[in-house]
């Protein structure tokens, strides 16, 4: 028993402090702001997520360390498209992206998806889903 009531103490303890801690932080700020460390995405992954994985892509590529430059994955042609809603594409439109989807590697499927948001292009929904099938396979 007593064992138990040691942990029990280190928890609170622990729980105190961060609570503290974390009030402190934000006391610092001015009224409405978040702090640096709470990101809110813009799109909002949940409606978009497979939900096959614990973490969906999206919240990766939101939580992944920001870079200032932009990288382009051979899909200059995509610029055209800034500001277009993702229900707005046509179905040529739509094979655009899927040309540059199907002849990247998995492994820069991630850092195309952040460069796309970066020079504001939003790829289409059936884009997005395939885009969650291939790097979840």
């Amino acid at each position: 028993m007593k064992p138990a009531l040691i942990i029990l103490a280190v928890t609170v303890i622990t729980g105190l402090i961060l609570y503290l801690n974390d009030r402190a932080r934000r006391k610092n700020l001015p009224p409405g702001e978040a702090p640096d460390d709470v990101v809110i995405p813009e799109d909002g992954c949940s409606e978009n997520c497979c939900a096959a994985h614990e973490v969906c892509p999206s919240e990766t590529i939101l939580r992944s360390e920001l870079r200032c430059d932009v990288v382009y994955y051979d899909d200059y042609e995509l610029d055209a498209f800034a500001g277009k809603k993702a229900d707005e594409y046509s179905e040529d439109e739509v094979e655009q992206f899927r040309d540059v989807l199907y002849t990247m590697n998995r492994d820069d499927m991630l850092g195309w998806e952040r460069s796309l948001k970066r020079r504001g292009i939003v790829m289409p929904a059936s884009i997005h889903d395939e885009l969650i099938a291939l790097y979840n396979a």
